[in-house]
């Protein structure tokens, strides 16, 4: 048996609650440790003046103290913050909560604005038909600019692709 193994049985040596088979392995390796012999010696010495350790009885009214001194005073107001018990807590999760939301709202992947599509072909031949016509209102009656503009905001989509005014 190695020293190691023999150590860790030998609590269970002293307690007479190791086995008969175990017993006579660590009782064998000690016949030939001096080290682990004198390691059992300085176990059995401390056992023994534990055993002759006087017992510590705590006081009766002990408890009494320790539990008038864990009790909290009531607050003069239901909910005061300064007087709140886990007011750190709390203001532990809200900075956490803080940042937290903080970091969603600012994250920069994160942007509301949507890349812009490229219009089709189709979009594109009507957009610059629809141009051309405000170009034109504009060229023919260069002062009638909010008239031209409100013009062409009055197109809309049929719902098959042409522009009805």
């Amino acid at each position: 048996m190695h020293c190691a193994k023999a150590r860790k049985n030998f609590v269970l040596l002293l307690d007479s609650r190791l086995k008969a088979r175990e017993e006579g392995f660590v009782n064998d390796h000690l016949a030939g440790c001096p080290r682990c012999r004198a390691e059992l010696a300085r176990l059995r010495k401390q056992a023994e003046l534990l055993q002759r350790a006087p017992q510590f009885c705590p006081p009766a009214e002990l408890w009494q103290r320790i539990e008038t001194r864990l009790n909290y005073p009531e607050p003069a107001h239901p909910f005061i913050v300064w007087q709140f018990p886990y007011r750190k807590e709390a203001l532990a999760l809200a900075a956490g909560l803080l940042i937290a939301l903080s970091a969603w709202v600012f994250w920069p992947g994160r942007d509301s604005e949507q890349e812009p599509v490229p219009p089709s072909a189709r979009e594109t031949e009507e957009l610059d038909i629809l141009l051309t016509a405000h170009k034109t209102l504009e060229f023919e009656n260069p002062l009638s600019g909010g008239v031209s503009m409100v013009s062409m905001l009055a197109y809309e989509d049929n719902g098959n692709g042409s522009f009805i005014q």
